[in-house]
Protein backbone atom coordinates (compact mmCIF):
# COMPACT_ATOMS: atom_id res chain seq x y z
CA UNK A 1 0.00 0.00 0.00
CA UNK A 2 1.00 3.58 -0.42
CA UNK A 3 1.57 6.31 2.10
CA UNK A 4 -0.98 8.42 0.24
CA UNK A 5 -3.66 9.54 2.70
CA UNK A 6 -6.70 7.32 2.79
CA UNK A 7 -9.87 8.94 1.53
CA UNK A 8 -12.85 8.54 3.86
CA UNK A 9 -16.25 8.33 2.24
CA UNK A 10 -18.91 8.63 4.94
CA UNK A 11 -22.65 9.00 4.59
CA UNK A 12 -23.86 7.69 7.91
CA UNK A 13 -22.63 4.57 9.64
CA UNK A 14 -23.95 2.00 7.15
CA UNK A 15 -22.13 3.52 4.17
CA UNK A 16 -18.81 4.58 5.72
CA UNK A 17 -15.82 3.12 3.90
CA UNK A 18 -12.29 3.93 2.82
CA UNK A 19 -10.60 4.08 -0.57
CA UNK A 20 -6.83 3.66 -0.29
CA UNK A 21 -4.83 4.21 -3.51
CA UNK A 22 -2.20 1.57 -4.28
CA UNK A 23 1.45 2.16 -5.14
CA UNK A 24 0.73 1.04 -8.71
CA UNK A 25 -0.10 3.33 -11.61
CA UNK A 26 -3.76 2.61 -11.07
CA UNK A 27 -6.00 0.96 -8.54
CA UNK A 28 -7.26 1.37 -4.99
CA UNK A 29 -8.35 -0.87 -2.15
CA UNK A 30 -11.88 -0.39 -0.81
CA UNK A 31 -12.22 -1.19 2.89
CA UNK A 32 -15.17 -1.31 5.27
CA UNK A 33 -18.06 -1.75 2.85
CA UNK A 34 -20.67 -4.51 2.83
CA UNK A 35 -21.35 -5.17 -0.84
CA UNK A 36 -24.40 -7.25 0.03
CA UNK A 37 -26.15 -4.19 1.51
CA UNK A 38 -25.40 -1.23 -0.73
CA UNK A 39 -27.58 1.84 -0.65
CA UNK A 40 -27.70 4.21 -3.62
CA UNK A 41 -25.33 6.75 -2.05
CA UNK A 42 -22.69 4.10 -1.28
CA UNK A 43 -22.99 2.64 -4.78
CA UNK A 44 -22.44 6.09 -6.29
CA UNK A 45 -19.33 6.66 -4.14
CA UNK A 46 -17.90 3.26 -5.13
CA UNK A 47 -18.68 4.05 -8.76
CA UNK A 48 -16.85 7.38 -8.45
CA UNK A 49 -13.87 5.60 -6.85
CA UNK A 50 -13.84 3.21 -9.82
CA UNK A 51 -13.86 6.16 -12.24
CA UNK A 52 -11.03 7.80 -10.29
CA UNK A 53 -8.80 4.71 -9.89
CA UNK A 54 -9.89 2.38 -12.76
CA UNK A 55 -9.41 -0.75 -10.63
CA UNK A 56 -10.87 -1.50 -7.20
CA UNK A 57 -9.80 -4.29 -4.85
CA UNK A 58 -12.26 -5.59 -2.24
CA UNK A 59 -10.22 -7.90 0.01
CA UNK A 60 -12.01 -10.72 1.79
CA UNK A 61 -15.09 -10.52 -0.42
CA UNK A 62 -16.15 -13.76 -2.08
CA UNK A 63 -17.26 -13.39 -5.70
CA UNK A 64 -19.87 -16.12 -5.30
CA UNK A 65 -21.85 -16.51 -2.11
CA UNK A 66 -25.37 -16.88 -0.85
CA UNK A 67 -27.63 -14.72 -2.94
CA UNK A 68 -24.98 -13.97 -5.58
CA UNK A 69 -26.61 -16.22 -8.16
CA UNK A 70 -30.36 -16.25 -8.67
Amino acid sequence: MTSTPTLNHAQGRASAFEVAPTDAALGAEVRGVDLAQLDDATFEKIHQAWLDHLLLVFRGVLAIGDGAID
